[in-house]
């Protein structure tokens, strides 16, 4: 829910395209662009095995949205 407005998946899909490269864009590294992430209020998951990451996925973990995407 953001701001009492419940988003659809596919503007939750294009709101977090949009604060990831935003964020992506202005890091130095992979561990600042972790920071900003957590900054923006976006969660990084790292999937991991054996022979390390392979894939990463982002949640939002406090919601803003305003209505203007």
């Amino acid at each position: 829910m953001f701001a009492g407005k419940q988003m659809t998946a596919d503007e939750q899909k294009h709101y977090l395209y949009n604060q990831i490269f935003a964020v992506l864009n202005g890091s130095s590294s992979y561990e600042d662009f972790k920071d900003r992430l957590a900054e923006h209020n976006i969660n990084l998951i790292e999937h991991v095995n054996g022979k390390g990451i392979y894939g990463i996925s982002f949640a939002l973990t406090k919601c803003r949205y305003s209505g203007n995407l």
